[in-house]
């Protein structure tokens, strides 16, 4: 418990999965209930495949069998570092998503409170964002306006031309109006 609770002073979990007491994967459990997100490599002596593919389904990270005739000895620091390397990119991928979710709840905050149309298309001209405000003005709902093409739903008649002959030109160099 006192480990547990003092876990942020540690980079990575190597355990045995035969503890006195408790097992590697009870440990795992206990982690993961206290919410303590730490990198972990399982050992075993017994080498079971049951074993190791329970700790990996379960989400231990790596899983050694300690085996004299492989030298598993050698493969510990480089399992250690790589583990470390993985959780680091995983955490800042996770930072990286959160990020990104509350900019896009933003977003949506912004979009939704404005009496402006917002209006976005990909580079193929199909839309891809629809505010309430582009529903009010111009009759579509969002879910009939996404993936529309832009100038089949709100370009004058008398535009197309000009707009089909715009978005060539980006297609094409990428710049434009």
């Amino acid at each position: 418990e006192r480990v547990l609770s003092d876990a942020s002073s540690f980079d990575i979990v190597l355990t045995d999965n035969n503890l006195p007491g408790i097992s590697g994967m009870e440990l795992y459990r206990e982690m993961c209930e206290h919410k303590i997100d730490l990198p972990m490599i399982l050992m075993t002596g017994g080498g079971s495949e049951q074993i190791a593919v329970e700790a990996l389904k379960a989400g231990i990270d790596e899983y050694i069998i300690k085996d004299d005739s492989t030298g598993y000895l050698k493969l510990i620091p480089h399992t250690i570092e790589s583990t470390v390397s993985r959780h680091k990119d995983k955490q800042l991928r996770i930072k990286a998503e959160e990020a990104l979710k509350k900019s896009e709840e933003r977003l949506r905050g912004i979009t939704s409170s404005t009496f402006d149309a917002i209006i976005m298309m990909n580079d193929e001209g199909e839309i891809s964002f629809w505010n309430e405000a582009a529903e009010r003005l111009f009759g579509y709902s969002k879910e009939e306006a996404i993936g529309q093409d832009l100038h089949q739903l709100i370009v004058p008649e008398e535009f197309i031309g000009a707009y089909l002959e715009g978005m060539e030109g980006f297609r094409n160099s990428g710049n434009g109006n």
